[in-house]
């Protein structure tokens, strides 16, 4: 038998050209050829040299090697791999061998997560400068917990982590995000709150930041409403007490305006507000095929055009009804794509939403009713070498509504498209939030001194 050892070390020789042929598939040789040529370029570096080293796989570009080839094909070549792999590789070789069979055999949770288990089992118990940064282990483990999910259920996943984590010294650094993503898009949020709980118990002494770090996080709630998976958005501080108090921000993300895809950021962003407000960060539904590339979200405008059975304002109405109290109150949040749809909602037949914080978009007004502006509350923050929504934009936006009778907040800051450049984006969003809200607040205490005069 040919081994892989030998067909990454030594190139393909005839011997092997032969195996492969006499093989049902042909893919394996162009993975093979690649994983050689990726593998040639680690074998030898040291951590010394190099301290990501390891943050380095074989066969990034899988698909287009894979190309066109059946499900089948896929299974074919990652037990090509296996059969090849004796024990005199080398654990690096040996542990992203089984890494890239685990994504050659995604389609099949219970082969991948054995695969991604074998890759754990060879990591080698290296020392690295900063394991945050330079191990790939945490990302194995990442990896590993969608197929658990999917073959084993939450409870057996999370019982999985934590025992690894707290009788494997090699991982040395929880990496929360990716597995709140996971377990959120299983629905399997009781067990990511079992997961965080057990796992801040574990770093209590070995890292005490990041057992605080664990502890304050707010689970959020992935949503369906009404049980429609088109009706998607994900609830941040909803498990906060008093949450009826606070006011709702309705959240449409820019991109291809996906919650679960910015829940990390938005997570980062909101976690000093939520004794203050609640979020409610919608996914974008997609209708046809290519939509997204014209429209993100769907308005009234465009229901015809691409078939739409809801709009986005009647999704972000319907939330704020399930979340937002009349008191409270509910308001917008939108950047770059999703301006257009904050636009279009906070302007459109009803008085929901009292204001918004729109960041770097476009604004149409030949496309709005902008008659509605009067009486609502905008923050139009833009920065001021914006290539992609340029500051003119915002200009024409704060010309506009200003015109039409509404209290506008124009804040243009030095710097390009959207976050990047901000000086700091948490402070924005409170200021921005802060400023909406100041009325209702008022409003609020005032009622609170007439009670009790």
């Amino acid at each position: 038998m040919i081994t892989t050892v030998a067909l990454l070390t030594a190139g393909l020789s005839p011997g092997a050209c032969a195996h492969l042929e006499a093989q049902p598939f042909d893919v394996v040789e162009d993975v093979v050829r690649q994983a050689q040529s990726d593998w040639k370029g680690i074998e030898n570096v040291s951590l010394s040299a190099n301290p990501y080293r390891d943050k380095r796989r074989l066969c990034i570009k899988l698909d287009d090697l894979m190309g066109e080839a059946k499900g089948t094909k896929w299974a074919d070549a990652a037990k090509a791999l296996l059969e090849g792999l004796d024990s005199a590789a080398p654990a690096g070789l040996v542990w992203r061998t089984h890494e890239l069979r685990s994504r050659l055999l995604a389609t099949d949770p219970a082969a991948a997560h054995g695969a991604l288990t074998a890759a754990l089992d060879a990591y080698p118990a290296d020392e690295y400068p900063s394991p945050m940064k330079h191990s790939f282990f945490q990302h194995l483990v990442c990896a590993r917990a969608p197929f658990a999910l999917e073959a084993q259920g939450g409870e057996a996943a999370t019982k999985e982590i934590l025992g690894l984590l707290r009788d494997d010294a090699r991982f040395s650094y929880f990496y929360a995000d990716p597995l709140q993503s996971a377990f959120l898009a299983k629905g399997e949020a009781a067990s990511l709150k079992a997961l965080f709980e057990g796992a801040a118990d574990i770093l209590e002494d070995r890292d005490p930041a990041a057992a605080r770090e664990l502890r304050s996080r707010s689970i959020p709630e992935e949503l369906r409403l009404g049980g429609d998976p088109k009706k998607h958005y994900v609830l941040i501080g909803g498990d906060r007490p008093g949450k009826k108090e606070r006011p709702l921000i309705v959240v449409m993300p820019g991109g291809t305006g996906q919650a679960l895809e910015f829940l990390p950021w938005m997570q980062h962003l909101t976690a000093p507000l939520l004794d203050e407000y609640q979020f409610a960060v919608l996914s974008a539904p997609t209708w046809q095929e290519g939509q997204g590339e014209q429209v993100v979200w769907t308005t009234e405008r465009h229901k015809k055009k691409y078939k739409a059975k809801f709009t986005v304002e009647d999704f972000a109405r319907d939330v704020a009804k399930e979340h937002a109290s009349k008191e409270a109150g509910a308001y917008l949040f939108a950047w770059s794509s999703g301006g257009p749809a904050a636009y279009a909602t906070i302007l459109d037949r009803d008085k929901t939403f009292s204001g918004a914080y729109v960041l770097a978009s476009v604004f149409k007004p030949d496309q709005l009713d902008v008659r509605r502006a009067k009486g609502k509350r905008f923050v139009l923050e833009q920065g001021r070498t914006d290539k992609v929504t340029p500051l003119r934009f915002a200009e024409k936006a704060n010309e506009v509504l200003t015109k039409r009778g509404a209290d506008v907040l124009f804040v243009p800051f030095d710097g390009g498209h959207g976050f990047g450049d901000m000086l700091d984006a948490r402070k924005s969003l409170a200021g921005a939030l802060e400023w909406l809200t100041a009325p209702a607040k008022a409003g609020k205490s005032a009622r609170k001194t007439s009670r009790h005069r």
